[in-house]
């Protein structure tokens, strides 16, 4: 039966749009996180999100939303709008123009170098949960709207059990990205050492272009799974909610979403010890770290090639194949011990970061 007190009670709520890409794994997956968050936690706001496609769609949307009548009546009914790493100056002028508050979580990796003072003051609020990047929004552009705050990708809060058995580690290779960013050959070769000394480790390797995984031909139908296909957003969730750990082996996944998928369903992740990854992951307690190698050393990087064109302040870090090994190694045979602990941290020191996001949001909506 219709409730028109529910009707009623959703109608004064205020409303807080996002504009993404629900079809991007890392996008779609912090959409979904915040609508989740909000539902829990700001209820007396109206959570939308308005979906646009992924890719050079996504890029192109600020121009083109202007003759897009669905658009345009979504966004007249919103109090606040916001965009996460897309930057839309057309779209941050319209809703200052009908008061309604404009809000941009940058690339947490990058931004793009054509852009000036004037461009970042267009928009109303920027959001930035590392401080390395508002210090360079902050200093270098001399900005006033900057907010360094927690993120969605920080609050990592389920916990879990192992599994019985032998111990699961995963490693999702993806669709593969801007220099075999997630270093696939690193992975296969540490576990074609692993599970040649040892049984009682079980990989996983889920990826979406095919990997030369002959080192590990050996070891199929034994200890070693391949899975070669692309899966849906749940499913591909699955994934990390069944293994007891996973291996995010690079810079980019340290702030990537198959670290944030992995941390969010309760699965610890061996990571190498990289900015800013290690500002968040604490050493054999919320991720287990390996040494690095960096081949950039000063901030920011530009970088001006054929894939990116921005302002860098993450720097490259590549690990070593025996600093993997011995990682891997450590989490099969200290497992018990670091559950407990991860478990433990899971409920002392990421609840005091969630009040802290939550407080965040709070003041950033009341200001």
């Amino acid at each position: 039966m219709f409730s028109f007190l529910a009707f009623n009670q959703h109608k004064n709520k205020k409303r807080f749009g996002l504009v993404s890409c629900l079809n991007n794994r890392g996008l779609g997956t912090e959409a979904r996180l915040l609508k989740k968050f909000f539902r829990e936690h700001l209820p007396e706001y109206q959570f939308d999100i308005f979906e646009i496609r992924a890719g050079r769609a996504s890029k192109a949307f600020d121009n083109k939303w202007q003759t897009n009548k669905r658009f345009i009546k979504w966004l007249k009914r919103q109090n606040y709008v916001m965009t996460i790493e897309h930057f839309m100056p057309n779209l941050f002028l319209e809703c200052r123009k009908h008061q309604i508050k404009s809000i941009w979580r940058p690339n947490i990796e990058w931004i793009n170098s054509d852009l000036t003072t004037e461009d970042f003051n267009k928009v109303d609020i920027i959001i930035s949960p590392m401080q390395a990047c508002a210090d360079l929004l902050t200093k270098r552009f001399s900005l006033g709207n900057v907010v360094n705050m927690p993120w969605i990708a920080n609050l990592p809060l389920h916990t879990k059990q192992l599994n019985k058995g032998k111990t699961k580690f995963l490693f999702n290779a993806g669709g593969g990205g801007v220099g075999d960013r997630r270093n696939c050959e690193a992975v296969i070769k540490a576990f074609s050492i692993v599970l040649g000394q040892r049984n009682d480790i079980e990989f996983l390797l889920k990826t979406q272009k095919a990997l030369d995984v002959s080192q590990l031909n050996a070891y199929k139908g034994k200890n070693f799974i391949y899975h070669y296909k692309n899966t849906s957003y749940k499913k591909n969730l699955t994934y990390y909610t069944e293994a007891d750990f996973s291996i995010a082996p690079s810079k980019w996944e340290g702030v990537g979403f198959a670290l944030l998928e992995s941390l969010y369903h309760g699965t610890p992740v061996l990571t190498v010890d990289a900015a800013p990854m290690n500002l968040w992951i604490s050493h054999k307690k919320l991720g287990y770290t390996v040494p690095v190698s960096y081949t950039d050393t000063d901030l920011p990087i530009v970088d001006r090639d054929n894939w990116h064109l921005g302002l860098n302040w993450v720097k490259a870090a590549n690990c070593k194949v025996d600093d993997l090994v011995e990682g891997i190694n450590w989490l099969a045979d200290n497992k018990l011990e670091f559950y407990k602990t991860f478990n433990k941290e899971n409920k002392t020191v990421l609840s005091q970061r969630k009040l802290d996001f939550i407080k965040s949001w709070q003041s950033l909506l009341v200001s």
